[in-house]
């Protein structure tokens, strides 16, 4: 996590980490991307969206994987250093992690959870 900040001091909120593989897919929203309906756990009713980066992307285009990658770190990066206001989304305190297979245990993450609005889209919200 600190990696992503580069040196900036990260704003004090508790992050919560859940890794990718414990994610159930509900629903891909489609688009480009990996933006996808998830739940946490089998009992989980809680439904939130996942917007990241997964093997999938990697399996289909090495290039296309690392550059959604650098712009999914840039949009946390970025989200995480706006200032609080009540007419923009917090940023993503739930962030979701992937083991490395090589090397000591360490963890990356490859992407956020946001609580799904299940009303229809942000325009539909305010509307």
């Amino acid at each position: 996590m600190d990696r992503l900040f580069k040196g900036e001091e990260p704003k004090p909120q508790v992050n919560y980490f859940v890794d990718y593989s414990s994610l159930i897919q509900v629903n891909h929203l489609g688009g480009r991307g990996n933006v996808t309906v998830v739940r946490i756990s089998p009992s989980s009713d809680s439904l939130y969206v996942f917007k990241g980066v997964d093997f999938g992307t990697f399996l289909e285009s090495p290039a296309d994987f690392r550059h959604r990658k650098d712009m999914c770190y840039h949009e946390i990066r970025m989200t995480s250093s706006l200032p609080i206001h009540p007419n923009i989304v917090r940023p993503a305190s739930i962030f979701v992690t992937v083991k490395k297979v090589q090397g000591k245990g360490r963890i990356s993450i490859c992407g956020t959870l946001s609580p799904f609005m299940s009303h229809g889209t942000l325009d539909d919200q305010i509307t």
